[in-house]
């Protein structure tokens, strides 16, 4: 389904984002994984399957929170080749706001939101070059539904979603789709295991769903068909279990 494209997953070297890397590169991807920490880069890179032998899998050591625009200065991957963009990295919040330390506020804000902004600016040019390209970002279902000790992750959220309608409405007429993903409750990510197990109770307890909260091969099918889809735009996909 992929085969011939590049496909870049921020936070790739671990959770979710290796979950859809792994799946794109199932589906004949060559993937490039960015994230901040180089160990973890080297061995998420050699779990990558490989099914063709035109398949080439690479990393970039890049912190998204930086707010800086990923150029040719920071990698020798060829910038242009990149058809896929998925915004996965991002950090939690499980504290009242009154506890929540300025630098922690300013890190949830500079990772997930203008991580995925300046990270889509990275991208918008040589896309608009050869006309097509797919921004895949990550929400969550907090970003529409009050959660106490999650306000700034749930605000950094929101902003991701409305980032992605109005990209969506810029770079259509040029052939590049955004869209967006809406996560409910994943037990293996860092927010899964971080919270307390009243925030969990409530997830289950608003979830209808008898498969149950979402698992990251769950989030990562979603992925590949918003990335193959080419009728998909502007969208916000809920992947939650019909959390209510």
């Amino acid at each position: 389904m992929l085969e011939g494209k590049t496909c870049l997953v921020t936070g790739g070297s671990r959770g979710i984002g290796l979950a859809i890397a792994r799946t794109f590169a199932q589906n004949k991807a060559s993937v490039v994984l960015l994230s901040r920490s180089r160990q973890n880069l080297d061995n998420a890179l050699n779990s990558l399957p490989k099914s063709t032998h035109s398949q080439m899998h690479r990393a970039i050591e890049f912190d998204v929170a930086s707010n800086q625009l990923l150029t040719k200065d920071h990698t020798d991957v060829n910038l242009s080749d990149i058809s896929v963009v998925v915004n996965s990295a991002g950090i939690t919040q499980t504290s009242l706001l009154h506890a929540t330390s300025r630098d922690h506020i300013k890190s949830i804000i500079n990772t997930n939101l203008f991580g995925t902004i300046f990270m889509t600016q990275s991208f918008i040019k040589p896309m608009i070059k050869k006309r097509g390209g797919c921004f895949i970002n990550l929400s969550s279902v907090l970003s529409s539904r009050g959660l106490k000790g999650t306000s700034v992750y749930a605000a950094s959220k929101g902003g991701v979603e409305s980032f992605t309608r109005s990209i969506a409405t810029e770079l259509g007429p040029r052939g590049i789709r955004s869209n967006c993903m809406a996560l409910g409750l994943v037990d293996t990510t860092d927010m899964g295991t971080s919270v307390t197990e009243e925030m969990k109770n409530e997830f289950i307890k608003n979830t209808p769903s008898k498969s149950g909260l979402p698992t990251e091969q769950d989030i990562a099918n979603a992925a590949l068909l918003l990335a193959t889809n080419k009728s998909i735009n502007g969208s916000i996909l809920k992947i939650d279990g019909g959390f209510v």
